[in-house]
């Protein structure tokens, strides 16, 4: 009886330490709904870990819309990734009509960050959007 109930024990150890292994991960995916305000000025500042091993990040729109109601003729935002106020990536146009993510690829010198921020900004100066997007740090 001891030796199967060490025996157990030491196979759900071993399977607790695997889980939370397996399950560790460095970077962080986040989606939410995000302002974006007139004049095509960076909104926000949305801060997300990242490993530090790929070049790039993982950035999608899944819909964007006036923020004060009315017809939705709306399609795309930009992101761009920063580290502080430094703009570190291109500017990116999201599409929501797109089906897999936009990679935002990473200026030499800030791939090894582990923390950036994701800006957004409207496709159009004369209006203001709610967009919901994603951003995976990788």
């Amino acid at each position: 009886m001891k030796k199967n109930l060490t025996k157990a024990i030491a196979a759900f150890t071993m399977a607790l330490s695997l889980f939370s292994v397996t399950n560790v991960s460095a970077s962080d995916y986040v989606r939410q709904v995000v302002y974006v305000g007139t004049n095509q000025t960076w909104s926000g500042s949305y801060n997300i870990n990242r490993s530090g091993k790929w070049s790039n990040c993982l950035a999608r729109c899944y819909s964007v819309y006036p923020a004060n109601g009315g017809t939705d003729n709306f399609r795309y935002v930009q992101t761009a990734i920063f580290d502080g106020s430094t703009q570190i990536s291109n500017t990116e146009v999201l599409d929501e009509q797109a089906t897999i993510s936009t990679q935002v690829f990473i200026y030499n010198g800030y791939i090894n960050l582990s923390t950036v921020s994701f800006k957004y900004r409207g496709n159009n100066p004369n209006y203001d959007a709610n967009c919901d997007v994603s951003r995976d740090g990788l």
